[in-house]
């Protein structure tokens, strides 16, 4: 371990400079799998005994059974149905707010979760929040109790509450929770906004196709072959597509499924994960937005976390896993162990225009140097959730030329393909 080693990175020019010298624990750090990649299963505890899962089932749930058999086992159904639900972001952002204004009441800790709990709806949420309170009442600390559930729990948010319970300003720190979650999920909300159009555009041109081609064309395959005469190439390469699409569909479909669950798997490796990560900052305009929206997390992230009490070393490492991105990840997780040997973040960031553009270089050695780095952070997150709010207002009017001319290339070749044997046929009927 403390030797030096190499970082394998994939060699992908100019998004991080490979030549570089770490640590064993640096190595390990920028591959090893993030602590939010493990599961846990916050209904049940797997053993040996069926009957052990079904008391602890029936605990949790807290179902007035009634004796009926049938009955019973329907309400435990559908409340395990009900359970499996997502818990949606608004719905976290309800928790942390009722939790800082109890607490801002004097409401204890394990009270305050109780009565959170009654007033929850969803149905996972108010389980894991009765977890919660659980937990505490057994001797744990509020911090390593939402560690159980990585899945409902950030690590940033993690290691913000256990600030806060250091500092014992756990009110404070649960505001500020509210104000980065709402700030990430507003960043969700303009992305998926923006990408829904063209996704629905191109899935409604695929099936238009497709519908053609298994429909349309192969009728108009039958009147061209009792002409007898030899048709164009391209109206044959047409005919001939549709013939194997309506003869194999099923291997269409199972292929593109099949495809897309490959690409699903290869992503969950580290070096899918990375190489698919790569190509979405270099992608022509969403390149540039993801950088942004990496940039604007990497910011507000750090600077609620520096804001809470948290070093600036241990900040760097919880803020590489919540950007969300893993070539971001790796590149952050350096700057993290630089950091430890003394190097100022504004300076280990430099030399890397494409990740880290000089104008986030130069704020964050300003805030260094001011001793304000969470205060320009957050400007750094405010400037570029302005920059991405822009692009994804704009996004439409980009996409509409393209999509109108995959739909006229494609549109016009299928007319084409059609209409060039009528022709042939128009005349050919002229001159006899």
């Amino acid at each position: 371990m403390g030797t030096d080693a190499k970082v394998f990175i994939p060699d992908v020019n100019t998004i991080v400079d490979t030549d570089f010298h770490a640590t064993g624990a640096r190595a390990n750090e920028a591959t090893s799998p993030s602590p939010l990649d493990k599961e846990e299963d916050v209904l049940f505890e797997i053993g040996t005994s069926g009957e052990k899962n079904i008391q602890r089932f029936d605990e949790d749930l807290k179902l007035e059974l009634t004796g009926n058999f049938l009955l019973d086992q329907y309400r435990k159904l559908d409340d395990w149905l009900k359970s499996m639900t997502k818990v949606k972001i608004k719905e976290k952002m309800t928790f942390f707010s009722l939790l800082a204004v109890t607490l801002n009441a004097g409401v204890p800790l394990t009270k305050a979760l109780r009565t959170i709990a009654d007033e929850i709806k969803n149905v996972r949420l108010k389980r894991i929040t009765d977890g919660l309170a659980r937990r505490i009442e057994a001797g744990k600390k509020l911090s390593s109790a939402m560690e159980d559930f990585p899945n409902i729990f950030s690590t940033s948010q993690v290691g913000m509450v256990h600030a806060g319970e250091i500092s014992g300003k756990l009110n404070e720190i649960f505001d500020k929770i509210n104000h980065e979650t709402s700030k990430n999920a507003q960043l969700n909300s303009r992305i998926k906004g923006a990408l829904i159009y063209p996704i629905v555009v191109f899935i409604i041109i695929g099936i238009v196709i497709s519908l053609m081609m298994v429909l349309v064309i192969p009728k108009i395959g039958e009147v061209f072959s009792s002409t007898g005469s030899a048709l164009p190439p391209l109206t044959q390469a047409l005919i001939d597509f549709s013939g194997f699409m309506q003869s194999y569909w099923y291997l269409v479909l199972g292929g593109i499924i099949g495809l897309g669950a490959l690409i699903k798997v290869a992503i969950r490796t580290p070096i899918g994960h990375w190489y698919f990560d790569t190509l979405l900052l270099r992608l022509p305009i969403f390149g540039g937005m993801m950088r942004m929206i990496c940039l604007s997390k990497f910011a507000r992230t750090l600077s609620a976390l520096i804001s809470s009490g948290i070093s600036i070393l241990k900040a760097l490492q919880i803020d590489a896993e919540a950007v969300g991105n893993e070539v971001y990840k790796r590149r952050i997780l350096i700057a993290a162990d630089d950091v430890a040997r003394g190097i100022p973040l504004g300076e280990n960031l430099s030399g890397n225009e494409f990740l880290f553009p000089s104008l986030v270089v130069s704020m964050v050695a300003v805030g260094e140097k001011n001793a304000e780095l969470s205060t320009v952070m957050d400007q750094i997150a405010d400037y570029y959730e302005s920059e991405v709010d822009v692009i994804t207002n704009n996004i439409s009017k980009l996409m509409e030329p393209f999509i109108l001319i995959i739909l006229g290339v494609t549109v016009g070749l299928l007319v084409f393909a059609i209409m060039q044997p009528l022709m042939s046929l128009t005349n050919l009927a002229d001159v006899l």
